[in-house]
């Protein structure tokens, strides 16, 4: 198990006893009291004078107001990393687009017929390739100054994510990613407190909590630099809870979040400090990138296995009231759908199987399975109707 990271109030941390709350280190191993000469110690052999920190969560979890403070502490930082040249540079999704935020969907497709959609999607680009020639830049100006680069975007998706870890990966950048945790409750409160022209709405804000992927470090090497906050006092944070292990809980009282930032501070720092450019050859990567794409695989099987069995029995349950139903049709119609179950799902191992980049894949699941659950629908009904001759529902 490893260590739990706790956002907590500055004078709280002080108070407790040496713990695991006290292990503020990436691995969990530099202790508070250590912190200043180990820093000053790993500082000497530092392998990127650039981090690049990514914000994940839903609307109204509070990603700009944390990136804001962060920025705000940009002198702090710049202490524990001993160093008095430093730039902290933030882009803020909500305010480089200008695609009203009502109208965006990024699960459009850009050939779709939806202009702001397709706008939206291609500001979104240009947004990355902001960050990218500023990531670029930094590596060249190299040391010893340091450069903090805060990305702040719901990043709902792995495969938004991944984009932005390749880019840390490719020019040799630390990479942490800061899950923002909230209720869906508090963040329509918040998001409803918002100007009309920056409220996103309840409907979009339930969808994306549906949709977001959570930073899974157990799965994708590239997420191991992960945190998460907790900002929302309906939360309530389990320390039995083996899977919060780098978890910091924001304080209720605004004065004093600027004061609780330090050990998110120095998480960011003990991921600098702890990064160290990839030594593996191509053999291996791919090696990865194969065991990685059998993973997902496997869950996409696992979930569409689910769907269909939901499908298959709302298709029974119908056919079983249907009027002058007999338990020859009901055999009939089970030994049918049980047939078109099959196929539907060695379909969808097939589109998985040809699918290069398995990280893409896993962003695109809740999509596909949508897909799939609708498309073994219609399937499954025209094939009673055209076998069978038995009409349930409209396909």
């Amino acid at each position: 198990m490893r260590s739990r990271l706790l956002f907590l109030p500055h004078s709280l941390i002080h108070s407790l006893a040496p713990s695991r709350v006290q292990q503020l280190s990436l691995a969990g191993r530099v202790a508070a009291s250590d912190w200043r000469a180990s820093t000053v110690e790993a500082l000497a052999s530092i392998n990127t004078a650039t981090c690049v920190v990514l914000m994940v969560g839903v609307p109204g979890a509070g990603k700009s107001t944390i990136t804001a403070a962060i920025e705000c502490c940009s002198g702090q930082l710049a202490s524990l990393l001993h160093t008095s040249e430093l730039s902290v540079t933030r882009f803020v999704f909500d305010d480089l687009i200008s695609v009203p935020i009502a109208t965006r969907d990024v699960d459009r497709d850009v050939g779709d017929g939806h202009d702001e959609s397709a706008s939206f999607k291609a500001q979104r680009a240009r947004v990355y390739e902001q960050v990218e020639r500023h990531v670029i830049a930094s590596v060249q100006q190299g040391h010893p100054h340091r450069q903090l680069i805060l990305v702040d975007d719901n990043m709902f998706y792995r495969s938004m994510r991944y984009h932005y870890a390749k880019l840390a990966r490719t020019h040799g950048c630390a990479f942490v990613q800061l899950m923002v945790e909230v209720d869906e409750a508090t963040a329509m409160e918040r998001d409803a407190q918002r100007p009309d022209v920056l409220r996103v709405g309840g409907a979009c804000i339930a969808s994306m909590f549906e949709r977001l992927q959570r930073p899974r470090p157990e799965l994708f090497a590239w997420e191991r630099d992960s945190f998460t906050i907790i900002n929302s006092d309906r939360i309530q944070l389990d320390a039995r809870d083996n899977d919060a292990d780098r978890t910091m809980v924001l304080p209720c009282n605004p004065n004093e979040r600027l004061d609780a930032l330090e050990p998110v501070l120095r998480a960011i720092v003990s991921a600098w400090l702890a990064y160290t450019p990839s030594t593996l050859n191509d053999t291996t990567i791919d090696a990865i990138r194969a065991a990685d794409r059998e993973r997902t695989q496997k869950s996409v099987q696992h979930q569409a296995d689910i769907r269909a069995r939901r499908v298959v029995s709302q298709v029974m349950a119908a056919v079983k009231s249907s009027r002058g139903s007999t338990a020859a049709q009901m055999r009939d119609a089970a030994r049918v759908v049980a047939q078109v179950k099959l196929s539907a799902l060695e379909d969808l191992r097939d589109t998985v199987s040809s699918t290069a980049d398995s990280d893409m894949m896993e962003s695109q699941m809740h999509e596909l399975l949508n897909e799939f659950e609708i498309e073994l629908h219609h399937r499954i009904l025209s094939t009673l109707r055209s076998e069978l001759s038995l009409r349930i529902g409209h396909s």
